[in-house]
């Protein structure tokens, strides 16, 4: 059985049938939390992550459909998913305001009014990145675990955890990425770090409002949180208080959509 919402449940449809498999497949032009199976599957598998892991996913329509229709012996594809956080160094961080400040010598019009504009922006919204691995200044700490055959929605409402960095070198702090890993039955993971083979999804950073200079073995610790923005679950704040080398604390608010 094939859940499908979007019109291309039809193509679906037509593609099954081209392949003699319509007698096999199933395809229901439906949303899982309305679709009719007629029995209990056995396995569920779907390609739900988002962005940052729940940034736009459909974690919610994925759990409704393992509640009505999985066996209770029944597998998840994936089974299980991970968010990492760690602290980043931009290497091309001038570059981004250095373009509005070439405009005058490029096309003789001055555009460096735009730079504070870019850069308040940057700071407020996360941005999608494809880090180097010497971009990453300490080793990531895990923020959350799914079990997917036991998480509640309720579980994802907040993301909560306390994190603990030692900086590997000397080196400016831009801010924080997070990427993740899924697993599925047989040790298979999906890894979208760094250390990776590129995904589309990439790493998400969150930009610091004022960059910090750390040294090797400076520690960060703080906490991070993720929730969603009202009952837009497609939009998700973050917030992260830290300290580094126990001194003045910093506090900041990111908005990812």
């Amino acid at each position: 059985y094939a859940i499908e919402p979007s019109g291309l449940a039809s193509l679906a449809q037509r593609v099954t049938k081209e392949n003699g498999l319509d007698s096999i497949i199933t395809v229901l032009h439906s949303q899982p939390e309305t679709a009719e199976v007629p029995v209990k599957v056995d396995a569920i598998i779907c390609a739900w992550m988002g962005y940052n892991l729940l940034c736009e996913s459909s974690l919610p329509s994925l759990l409704t459909a393992r509640d009505r229709f999985l066996k209770q012996d029944g597998v998840m594809y994936p089974c299980a998913a991970d968010l990492y956080l760690a602290p980043f160094t931009d290497n091309h961080f001038q570059e981004k305001w250095d373009t509005w400040k070439q405009m005058k010598q490029i096309y003789g019009v001055s555009m460096e009014s735009m730079v504070a504009a870019a850069e308040g922006s940057l700071t407020v919204q996360t941005e999608r990145l494809q880090l180097e691995v010497e971009s990453v200044l300490a080793n990531a700490c895990q923020v959350c675990h799914f079990d997917m055959k036991s998480i509640t929605l309720q579980d994802a409402e907040m993301i909560k955890a306390d994190f603990n960095f030692r900086c590997y070198s000397h080196n400016i702090m831009h801010g924080f990425a997070t990427w993740f890993t899924v697993s599925f039955p047989g040790s298979v993971v999906l890894d979208t770090s760094p250390y990776a083979l590129k995904t589309h999804w990439g790493q998400t950073g969150m930009y610091l409002k004022t960059p910090i200079t750390v040294k090797q073995g400076s520690e960060i610790r703080g906490v991070f949180k993720m929730y969603p923005s009202g009952e837009d679950r497609k939009c998700w704040n973050i917030e992260i208080e830290f300290q580094l080398n126990r001194d003045k604390k910093y506090t900041q608010h990111w908005q990812c959509s």
